[in-house]
């Protein structure tokens, strides 16, 4: 009888905080139901993001493949440049090999 009347009054002090806060709660489910739509929203706005940056990536695939290789043969040209410079400095100010000295 005694926890009976312990969860009777713990029930009438439950019930007397849900009457005296009611507005403040029922604010909270409709603020917390406002904020599930706007997530909603937000996910579903990413998701369309992600499809489109996925789209794009895809789209622009052949574009990357060629800028590597424009940059693989741009490598290999300052390469054979470099050696030919080492190699022949003088060619960057004749057109010609310079002529053999004859020593005497």
């Amino acid at each position: 009888n005694s926890i009976l009347a312990k969860v009777n009054k713990m029930g009438d002090t439950f019930d007397t905080l849900l009457l005296e806060n009611q507005d403040g709660i029922s604010r909270s489910i409709q603020h917390l139901e406002a904020t599930l739509e706007q997530s909603k929203q937000m996910i579903k706005e990413f998701k369309q993001t992600m499809a489109n940056v996925n789209q794009m990536l895809v789209s622009q695939n052949g574009n990357y493949d060629e800028i590597m290789e424009n940059l693989n043969r741009t490598s290999r040209n300052l390469d054979e440049f470099t050696r030919t410079i080492k190699e022949q400095p003088w060619s960057l100010v004749r057109k010609s090999a310079p002529k053999e000295r004859k020593i005497k």
